[in-house]
Formats: C-alpha cells, structure tokens, sequence
C-alpha cells in the first residue's frame, strides 16, 4: 500500500495539504500540548498533555486527571510518556508522579516512585522515555541521563497490584550514563536477543546489558563532527542508525554511512519515530516522510517531492506520532493539539480550489475542458490552473461555449448563443480548434439556459437537447437539422423547460431529462415516440422528483433497468413495467440530489450529491460514501458538472474545484473487501435512567468499565438503559455505521445508521443480550459485541419473595387445617348453642312477626268499630256512651300504633324524618292537649319553656311520642292535688345544638330496684296490695328506643314516695331563617291513657255539586273483607252505582269489563294483592285512566311510596274517617273533570286557557293516538266506531267509556269532532270549495254535513268560508 500512495506523491502535493483533522481543545482535548501518543488493544488514542491523561473513542475525550481524594487517580497531571507493555497494560510517565499502572478495566492507576534510594525526599525524576525488554522489564528514562530497571515479581507481570503505591513490591535498578551537554531527554531505547541494549541521546548513542545492567558505554555509530542531535532511531539488527540535525540526517546502512540533506538548513525540530518494524517516520514542521529505512538510505535529500504529505502550517513543532490500526496517522504537536491524516485522500486528487466548476468534458486526446462562467477552459495539471484553447483571432462572442463535445472522428461541436445578439449556432471545430463552420438553429428552436446536451449517436447524427420541447436531429453529413416536439406533454404554462440530461441506451432509445420530468423518445419509422414518466401522489412507484439531473444504463442489465438521478434521490426505473426503485438518504444516500452519474470499471455507480461522493453496488445496493475529509475537493458538487474520460478517470466537478479519481486505484488503496481488516467496534458507553454511569460508582452496576463488561445485573427501576457505541475507525467518525439488536426486544438488527445511541426504556424483568456490530464504509463491519443484561424483578417478584410467599400459604393453609380441625372438633360443643340461639331468634321472629301481623289484624275490625262509632255520635250527640266507646277504641289503636313502632325498632326500619318548624309551638299545642286530662284527675300541669319561638328541623311523629308518653307516665302515677311539670330548656346560641326536656312529678316514685328495669319492654313497677296501675310495660321501652333512634340520652331520677324526674336530651338543629310549616292536624297518642285528639270538621262533599248514582258514574270496591266492602258501600251508595270485587284478581276482571269511575282497594288481598292490582290496571290502556285509593291497615311509610310509585291517586291508613275518605272519593273526581275538561277542549279548533296542570301523559297520548288514527282516516266515510275500537285494541263498550270518562263524549261525536275541526282549517284555507270539503273530511251527505257543521260552528259551511265571517 505504502508503494502506491508514493506513486500518487507528485500530483497530490501540488494542492494545499488535504485530509487533516484537528482534534484540539474544542473538541475537549485537555490540554495543546501532547508529550505521548499511542493506541491500546481495544483501539482507543491515548494522548498524554500538561493536564491530564486523555482517552479518545472517535467522539470524546475522557480525560484522567490527579484528585488529591483518590488514591487511585492519576498521581501527576503532566504525563510526558507512554507504553503499552506486552499484556497491554497502559504505563503512563510523569513529570513529578513517577510512573502509574493503568487498569483499563477498574481505571484505577497504581503508583511506582521513581527516585533515587539514596536521596528519597529529593522526589521523583521526570519521566520521559517508557521502554520494555523481551523479559517483561520496564525500563525508564528520566531526565539527568537517569535510566531505570523496574523488575516486576512474577504475580505483576499481567496482573495488577493490591494497593495503590506498590513501589515495594518491585526491584528498582538505576543506570547513569555519563553527563556530556544540557539536560535532554533521551531519544530511543531498544532491546537485542542478545542482550544488548542500545540508547540514544542528544550527544549520541549508548550501550549497555539489559539482562545484567552494570557499566554504560559510548556507542557512536557515526564518523564526523555532529554537535547535536534533535532525535535517534537504530535497528541494530539490521545495522541500520539514523539521526537529525537542523539541517540532514545521518544514515549509517550496512556500515556505509551517508548525509541526506533536509528541504530547509534551519529547523529548530526535526522528529524521527519508527511507525512500524519497516516504516521510519521523519518529521519537519512542514513535511512528513514516511520510508523503509533501504528506501531512506537511497535518497539524495528529502523534498516536498518525495514527502508522503504536507503538515498543515499552524503545527510549530512535532512531538509524537502514530499510525493506528486503520492505517491513520496521528501527530502530537507542540501546543497545538492532535492532527489526524486520512491516507484514502491521496486516492483523490483535487485541482482549482476556490474554482466552482459547470459541464466538465475530456477528448480523445485526454485534454480535460472544464466551463467555469461563461466559457470552457483547458485544465493544466502540472500548473494546476486554467487556460485558454482557442485563438484570440476569433471574436470574444465565439468563444463562449454553453456546451461542447467531440464526435468519433474528432470534430468538436459547440453551443454557441451571441451575448450581443442572443443568435444561437452550432459551431464546427476541427481537432485542434480552428473554426470550420456555423450553423444557426432552426426557427423557434433555442439552447437552453441552464441545461444544455448534445450526443452523438450509434449512427452518428448529433442530437441536441434543445429548450421548451424540443429534440433537435443535425446530420453533420447533409447539414441539416430536423426538429422533433414533445411540447405536448409539457405543462402549457410555467417557467422555460430545459434539457438538463440526454442519453442513449443500448437500445436505441433516447431519455430526456428536464425539470418537468423523464422524456422517452423511442424510435419509430415515421420519427419519435415521446412518453412521459413524472411524480404522481396517487402512485408510490413514480418518479420521487420531477427534476432529472443525470442518466445511465444499469451496468449489469442495461436492458432492463435506467438509473436516474434526481432531486428527489437516486431512481432505478423498470423500463419493462415503467416502476421506480427509489434510494434516499434511508438506504445510505448521502444526500438526496443526485446531480452526476458515472460508472466505473468494476460496474459500480459514483454519485455526486450535495453531501459528498457516493459509491453504489447496484448489485447489493449498498452505500460507501466519501467526504471532503477523504480527500474531495468540498462536500458540494454541481449540476452537470462530471464526466468519465476514455481511459477510466472520473470527473466530478463542485463549488471548490475538481476531484479526478480511478477506481482502480481505490480499489487497489483499501483492497479487495473481502481481504480488507474488519473495524473495531465497541461499546463505549452507558446511561442508566439518563445518568452515566462510571466503573466502581457507588451504583455498583459497573465493577469495570464497560468495554471489559460481559454482563449488567440492573434493578426494577433501572430499566431505562442508553448504550453508546463507537468504531475504533477515526478517519472520519461521524460516518461511521452501526447496527444493534436487543435479543428479548427487538426481533432484527435495528439499522441506526450513523446514530451511534441505543435507547430502551421500561425495558421490563427478565434476561436480554445485547448485539452490535459497526462499520466505518457501510461494507465491512465489525464482528458482533455482546453484553448479557439482566433486569431483576422488584422484591415482592424475586424468587425469594416467591419462596416467602409459597411459605406463607403453607403456613396459612397450616393454620386453616388447624383452625377447621378444631372447628370440626367444637361442633358437637356449638352444635347445641347455635340451636338454642336458632331458637330463640325463631321465637323473638315469631313474636314480633306476631305483633305486625296482629297489628294489622286489629286495623280491619277497628275500622269496623270506629267508623260506626263516629256515624253514631253524629246522630245520635247526646248519647254518653257513645264517646267512652269511641275513646278507648282510639286507646287500643294507639297500643297497635306502639307495637308497630317496637316491631319497627326491633327490624331496624324506623328512620329520621325531620322537617323545619317552630318547636316552641309544637311543645305548647302538646302541652294544651294535656290540659283536660289533668283537669279531670285534679292535678296540677305546668308547662314552661326558656324561649317562646325557636325554629328547628325536627321530627315531629318520634318527639311528640316521646313527650306523651313521658306526660301519660306522670299523670298515671301521680296521685289528685299533685303536680306534674314539663320543662322545654332550647341551648344557648354560642353552645352545642341539644334540646333539654324534663318532666317532673310529685307521685310515688319508683323503688330503687326496679329503675334499672324500666326502660325494658313489657316490665311493669309492681304495684302495692291497695292499688293497680293499669298498663302493658311499651311505653318507656318504646320512648328509650325512639330516643336512640334520635342519638339522645335519657335519663331517670327517683325517690320513692317523693317523685320522678325524666330528663332527655336531643339533638336539635336550629335554623336562622324561620321557615313556615305546614298546619297539619295532629293525633296525640298516650300509651296507657285516652285519647287526645284535634277534631276535623266539616269535611264532606260540597252540597252544590251533588253526584247520583249512574251507570257512567260507577264506584269499585275491591276488599277481602266483606264488612269492609258492606262499609264503604254504605258511604258511597247514594252518590256511585256499587261494584264489589272480593280480591285483585276478581277486582281487574270487573274494572277491565265496566271501567269504573274510581276504585277503593285494599292492599293485603289473596290470589292478587294491591300492588300487583294497581300495577296490572295501569299497565292496560283501556283502564290506565282510572284512578285508585288504597286502604290498608300497612300505615309504614314504604308502603305509601310503593302504592304511590304504581301510580295510585291517593292512601289511606284503617282505620280511616268516613269524612276523610269522602272528601279524597270528591277531590278524586273534581281532577277527573279538570283532565275532562282538558282533553274535550283540547279537540276544539280554539282553545281557551285551562288554569287546570296538565292531563297525565298516558291520557294524552292515548288521544293524540286516536286523534291520529281518526285522521289518517279522514277521506273514508265508512270509518266509524268499529274501525276505532279495532285500531285502539279495544271492545266498542271499552272504547265508549274510556272516552267517556276522559272527555265527556262518544266515540261517535269523537270522529265527528275531528272530521268538522279539519273542514273549519280547510274552509278557512279557501283553496276548496264547500262539496270538495265535505269529501275530503268523509262525509257523503252534504246536507248532513252543513247540519252538524252549522250546529258545531252556528254558521252554515259556506258562510264560514268567507273572510268576513266570525265562527262562533
């Protein structure tokens, strides 16, 4: 290889110096100047500065630098020197550390001082020169000509230390060698088989046994007066010496000795390093030379000629140099940073800088004619410049060319376009440019601008690419032209259309490509096909871009696929099927404008882009792309700017020059791929949850760095892992490719292209394998890097917990088979304990099912008592036993009425009902109804109260049976001339809400034995032998348990002979805003005392309106109890026509057959009870009007809320009023007649305004139904009753009544309504006549239509029909 760069030496020097890189500070360099270079095993540049130690992967610096807090840091900033050892340990030489012992795996550093044993407070000498023998020994050369043996113990030799400083733990052997001059470093140090070991300085060479180091001799291998040398290189071996002055160097080959003089006599630095075992390098400040050391002896000087490159200017002075694995050199300068050459570049050769370059165009002769402005030039190669070719005698206009080639028989033809006179020619030039003929183009034809082409073809006719849709056929033999159109097929208007590419395939036929898109002209015996290929949107097959820049032949199917260069990639077109292959910047496209195609020797395509040169297989489609840093004369070349010469060169023309290459000598550069050195890839980097992580971190997730890493053991919540990766190929990184795959994740190789990061986010629990492979060309690629991940579960997921947990159910299913042993041992034991409790939850369910059940019973037969009772009173006033009867029929109520509430208690169904009112009022309506009571037994009753109105929310039922109860107790057992007293305390506003109440009597009291009983059901105080209190032991009990209902207390205060005080307490919510309660009447019950009761008056049935028993006016009774049927039907007798039913069922037959006027029911019934009686009248159309009053001895408030839910009027508790009753029966049927009133003016065409609320939706919609059926009818005469009833799903009798009762009116005057309301809107439209009318609405007789229309309306039809007329 080194043999063919020097072949290309001559042409590349004659350009500035072209594929350097700066890697400085800027790019996070540590320091400028660089004492030490070398690359490591796994491929990283170590750079040792003044500040610190820096480790470049192609992308950063990690710099190592000294902290005063590691011991395992670097011990000294200034690393002066470096040496990988043959175990590819880094040792690192200090200016005041000594020496460090790299661990590349942990990056800790090891300290070995390097001091004299004699003065060891003297410090450590300055490490300059790192050297290892073939034993394994270290050697370093310090300055003060100091050189060091370390012997290594054979546990260090490929290990590492133990401790920090292991400066004991070696064998330190010093050689001095003698003083001769300044204080320099040492040059070189090399080893012999032998035992030799030679060393060189500024004054000349040294000899010495490294095997057994003792005496130092002079070894001056060169004859003459040399007073210093800057550097000294020796294969001893081969007895080969070299060293430089300012001015030569002084070779010595074989024994023969020779002075090879540099460019210069003045250089203040001339460095000298073996590159390889064959290679020396020589460096200048200006240039570097690169030779095998026969090669270097047999030159005669060193000159720019036969240097291998030029240094860039702004280097001052060499200090280090280094070619890496890829054959790229790197440069240490002196304060200036790192310079990186790319060799590939001189594979490229670039002409005219600051020179941008049209059409390019090479004869047979191999001149090379470049358009640069307006005009073709000669390229000079050998002076790198442009000259003129045609004589001056020719005027200024016919030397500019907009385009030029030559045909086989050498004539050149040239575009030529007047810039005075815009007259447009075809000129004719001889082979050595003398001017033979003009042609003027044919009319309306023209050049174009931009884009200008001209081809010979096979027959040897010249075909010109002209403006605007034309092809232009001149044949140079006849000298004409012969124009050819594809205007058509352009668009009609827009800018100018030019011809930008014009080729002709191996079948003959011609492509044109225009910015408007592809032009195929295929030849036919009468001229030229033309077809059109452009961007449809509608087809991902077409053409990506319009705009067609260049065009060729597939180099392996010529006749089967065009490539096309566009703006919109690179194109392979099916010329079979007229498909588009498309290749972007996804598939490796550099840049997407394609501007020049080429093909090579080897069948390959070269595109040049607006990124560069890319090099295609079109048989494996894949990408190597080339940049300026490899050599290109810039990133950006130009439209029509190539062009491939006759003998294989390629010419690519930019914006900074051109670049001429063969790819011949590419290929012979970089070798056969198959041969070529896989790159070095690796995983540089990691992030865990976006933080990076460094070997040995307190993390713990890298014990070595990541490179030497093999597997990562991450928690649950470090699932967000970044890897960046790195190719040890730095000629130019950021092309560098890669590839990865995630096994676990990603089901293929995830092509990151240039993107060097790999993210996984959330990657969930479990084991993965990572897989990465890199690529600097896109060709070769790495062998494949592996890292084993594995993310643990969270603890409560960890196969411990799994065993914690598989512990716990045995434990727990341990504990259940002991806990059911016992169980089952125990059941014998709780067998009989849950029987006797079963037993006595049967007998208190029995008892208190009892009780409601007997309840209930004691309603019917108290309705039966009651109701009689008050008809007798009312007739008969003056009776006296009347009221004692009466009275103790309402006591045995009011004992129902407690045993109801204890059962309710007991069920848990007694809820709080509170509701805002005055409660100061409310206790004193109470207290008045005690008034009598206390009268008649002659005892005195006060009542007081600390505030006369005080609004609260309260529920009135529980505390008006609170106080009764507790007043009734009183008077009970308070003897005549005593005293009772109710006290009402309401709190203060600043205190808790919580009403005070206190009775207090002066009666016997109660013995002290029996207070703790007296709260429980059914207990009763007994009594002495001279007196009975009769009573039943409910109502303290019942009192107790409302007062817990309501969250209060109560409590007792006795003394027997003395009184008892009773002292509640409840919780009261006031309210701030008074709101006013409804008056209702109130029925104060006592357990053990009579009755109290507000009168109602006056509530029977007005006398102005009068009901008589019809058969439209039908009352049925549905009840199981004959006595209650008997009752009511006495009420009702005079005023309804009676029907009985003796159950819901029997009830529903009769209400479906007669459609009552109002139903009575009772809600505890066999076979069908009142639910589903209400339920079932409701559901049917033909009785859903009727309404319904419940009566039933089930008084709860749930059983009001069902009756009402199925959609019964009203409800009524037995035992009931005969006026209370009478009075709902007569509210009943005034709301029968509003709805009435309602439905029957609604069918009148004008209809007043009903105060009445609205008719029930049923209702409605069962007459806006008839009414819609009546006038889908409305032309048939023969639509009557009949036809109604059918369509309404009811009997003729149904149907009737059911009208009837909702609108006063027959089904017969129903549709006759209907009928004359539509011919009142018809004649009032007066678009008809009156017959036309009469037709319309179904009436054939017109006289019977005048009649009932003029009785409806009181005018005739006709006179309603006119405008003046007012229907009455």
């Amino acid at each position: 290889m080194r043999v063919c760069l020097l072949l290309l030496l001559p042409l590349s020097l004659l350009a500035q110096p072209k594929g350097w890189q700066e890697r400085t500070i800027s790019d996070g360099l540590s320091q400028g100047m660089i004492y030490a270079l070398k690359q490591d095993q796994k491929g990283f540049i170590w750079a040792g500065t003044k500040d610190g130690l820096n480790r470049y992967d192609g992308y950063t610096f990690k710099v190592f630098t000294h902290d005063s807090y590691n011991e395992y840091s670097l011990s000294d900033n200034n690393c002066s020197a470096l040496l990988t050892d043959s175990h590819g340990r880094l040792w690192v030489g200090t200016q005041t550390g000594g020496l460090n012992l790299f661990d590349s795996r942990t990056q800790r550093f090891y300290h070995l001082d390097i001091f004299d044993q004699a003065t060891p407070k003297a410090g450590n000498y300055e490490v300059w020169l790192l050297a290892e023998d073939p034993a394994g020994n270290i050697w370093v050369g310090t300055d003060n000509y100091r050189l060091f043996r370390i012997t290594l113990p054979e546990q260090l030799k490929n290990n590492f230390p133990n401790k920090a400083n292991f400066s004991d733990q070696v064998r330190i052997s010093r050689l001095s060698i003698p003083e001769t001059g300044a204080n320099a470093p040492l040059h070189f140090l090399t080893f012999l088989p032998d035992g030799r070991a030679f060393v060189g300085s500024v004054n000349g060479a040294y000899s010495f046994s490294w095997r057994q180091p003792g005496q130092v001799r002079p070894e001056n291998p060169f004859t003459g007066n040399f007073r210093e040398f800057f550097s000294m290189y020796a294969d001893v071996q081969n007895d080969f010496w070299v060293a430089t002055t300012s001015s030569s160097l002084i070779c010595r080959l074989k024994g023969v000795q020779k002075v090879i003089p540099l460019p210069r006599s003045n250089y203040t630095s001339v460095n000298l390093r073996p590159i390889d075992d064959h290679t020396v390098a020589v460096a200048t400040q200006d240039f570097l030379w690169l030779m095998s050391p026969s090669e270097l002896f047999r030159q005669d000087s060193l000159t720019s000629r036969n240097a291998f490159v030029a240094l860039p200017a702004n280097v001052y002075a060499i200090t280090n140099l280094v070619r890496d694995q890829t054959g790229a050199l790197w440069v240490g300068t002196s304060g200036y940073g790192l310079r990186l050459f790319n060799p590939n570049v001189k594979q490229f050769q670039s002409y005219l800088p600051n020179t941008t370059l049209s059409t390019i165009f090479a004869d047979r002769q191999g001149r090379i004619y470049l358009r640069h402005e307006f005009a073709y030039s000669l390229l000079d190669r050998s002076g790198n410049r442009l000259l003129p070719f045609l004589s001056n005698t020719l005027p200024p206009a016919d030397r500019r060319q907009r385009y030029l080639m030559q045909d086989r028989q050498g004539t050149f033809w040239v575009s030529n376009v007047h810039f005075e006179t815009h007259v447009q020619h075809l000129f004719k030039f001889s082979p050595n440019w003398t001017l033979l003929k003009k042609y003027p183009l044919p009319a309306n034809t023209s050049f174009g601008f931009f884009g200008n082409q001209t081809i010979e073809d096979r027959v040897g006719y010249l075909w010109i690419g002209g403006a605007d849709g034309n092809l232009l056929r001149f044949n140079p033999t006849t000298e004409q032209f012969r124009v050819y159109s594809y205007q058509s097929l352009l668009p009609r208007s827009g800018a100018a259309t030019e011809t930008y590419a014009l080729y002709e395939d191996g079948a003959g036929v011609l492509w044109i490509g225009t910015q408007k898109g592809l032009i195929r002209a295929r030849p036919t015996q009468s001229g030229l096909d033309f077809s059109m290929f452009k961007n449809s949107v509608a087809n991902r097959q077409s053409l990506t871009n319009d705009f067609v820049l260049s065009l060729t032949d597939d180099p392996y199917e010529p006749n089967r696929y065009l490539w096309v260069g566009t703006k919109g990639g690179l194109e392979r077109l099916d010329k079979q099927t007229g498909r588009f292959d498309h290749f972007t910047e996804e598939q490796g496209l550099p840049n997407k404008v394609v501007y020049g195609i080429l093909t090579d020797e080897f069948k390959n395509l070269w595109l040049s882009t607006n990124r560069g040169l890319a090099h295609f297989n079109p048989r494996s489609l894949t990408f190597r792309n080339y940049t300026k840093t490899d050599g290109l004369q810039d990133d950006e070349f130009n439209t029509g700017s190539f062009f491939k010469t006759a003998t294989g060169e390629l010419l690519f023309g930019g914006v900074n020059g051109l670049t001429a290459f063969r790819a011949s000598a590419l290929n012979n550069a970089t070798g056969p791929r198959s041969a070529q050195r896989r790159p070095v890839a690796q995983i540089i980097g990691l992030k865990v949850n976006n933080r990076t992580v460094d070997p040995g971190a307190a993390d713990g997730i890298l014990k070595e760095s990541i490179e030497y890493t093999q597997a990562l053991d991450l928690a649950h919540d470090q699932n967000l892992v970044t890897f960046e990766f790195g190719v040890m190929d730095f000629t130019n990184s950021a092309r560098n490719r890669f590839r990865y795959r995630l096994d676990g994740i990603d089901n293929d190789w995830v092509e990151a292209g240039t993107n060097r990061f790999a993210n996984y986010a959330q990657l969930p629990a479990g084991s993965y394998t990572l897989y990465m492979i890199g690529s600097a060309d896109g060709e070769a690629w790495s062998q494949p890097i592996s890292l084993r991940i594995r993310v643990n579960p969270p603890f409560y997921r960890s196969w411990w917990a799994y065993c914690l947990y598989l512990g716990l159910l045995v434990v727990i299913a341990w504990q259940l088979y002991r806990f059911q042993m016992q169980r089952f041992l125990l059941q014998q034991q709780v067998a009989f304990e849950q029987k006797e409790a079963s037993r006595l939850a049967e007998l208190n369910a029995v008892k208190t099912r009892f009780f409601t059940s007997i309840s209930h019973e004691f309603r019917t037969p108290l309705t039966l008592i009651l109701g009689p009772l008050s008809d007798l009173r009312q007739r008969f006033p003056n009776e006296s036993v009347l009221p004692l009867m009466e009275r103790n029929g309402q006591r045995l109520l009011s004992l129902i009425n407690q045993l109801l509430d204890l059962s309710k208690l007991e069920a848990g169904q007694l809820s709080v009902d509170p509701k805002p009112g005055d409660i100061s009022a409310f206790f004193r309506l109470l207290a008045s109804s005690f008034e009598s009571l206390a009268d008649s037994r002659q005892i005195r009753f006060q009542f007081s109260q600390n505030q006369d109105v005080w609004w609260a929310s309260f529920d009135r039922d529980k505390f008006e049976k609170i106080v009764t109860n507790l007043l009734s107790n009183a008077f009970k057992f308070t003897p005549a001339q005593h005293e009772v007293f109710l006290n009402v305390s309401y709190p203060d506003p600043n205190k808790a809400d919580l009403l005070t109440l206190t009775v207090r009597d002066t009666g016997i009291g109660i013995p002290a034995d029996d207070l703790g009983h007296i709260f429980e059901q059914f207990y009763q105080v007994k009594a002495d032998g001279d007196r009975y209190y009769e009573g039943t032991g409910i109502g303290l009990s019942l009192v107790n348990e409302l007062v817990n209902v309501l969250k209060g207390t109560i409590q007792v205060d006795s003394i027997e002979g003395v009184g008892t005080t009773f002292t509640v307490q409840l919780p009261l919510v006031a309210l701030d805003t008074p709101v006013p309660a409804a008056d209702e009447p109130l029925i104060h019950t006592m357990a053990d005392a009579g009755p109290v009761r507000i009168q109602v008056t006056d509530l029977g049935v007005p006398a102005d309106e009068p009901l008589s028993p019809t058969q439209e006016n039908s009352l049925l009774i549905v009840d199981d109890n004959a006595d209650i049927r008997s009752y009511v039907r006495s009420i009702f007798a005079s005023q309804y026509q009676i029907i009985e039913a003796v159950d819901g069922l029997d009830g529903l037959e009769k209400a479906t057959k007669t459609l009552p006027t109002v139903v009575i029911c009772d809600l505890m019934m066999p076979r069908l009870d009142g639910y589903g009686f209400c339920k079932a009248l409701k559901a049917q159309e033909a009785t859903s009007h009727i309404p319904v009053v419940i009566l039933t001895a089930k008084a709860t408030i749930e059983d009001r809320l069902e009756s009402l839910r199925l959609e019964a009027i009203d409800f009524l508790t037995k035992p009931f009023n005969r006026d209370e009753l009478e009075v709902r029966v007569w509210n009943l049927m005034q709301q029968q007649k509003r709805l009435f009133q309602y439905l029957t003016l609604s069918l009148s065409p004008t209809t007043p305004h009903l105060v009445s609320p609205p008719p029930l939706t049923a209702e409605q919609k069962f007459i806006d139904r008839l009414t819609d059926v009546v006038a889908q009818h409305l032309d048939d005469s023969s639509f009557g009753v009949e036809e109604l009833a059918e369509v309404a799903n009811l009997s003729r009798v149904q149907l009737h009544r059911k009208l009837k009762a909702l609108t006063n009116t027959t089904p017969v005057v129903f549709i006759r309504e209907i009928r004359l309301r539509k011919a009142a809107e018809l004649l009032t439209a007066g678009q008809d006549s009156v017959t036309q009318v009469a037709y319309a609405v179904g009436f054939d007789n017109l006289s019977y239509f005048a009649k009932v229309f003029q009785e409806r309306y009181g005018v005739s039809p006709s006179q309603f029909a006119r405008p003046a007329a007012t229907p009455s």
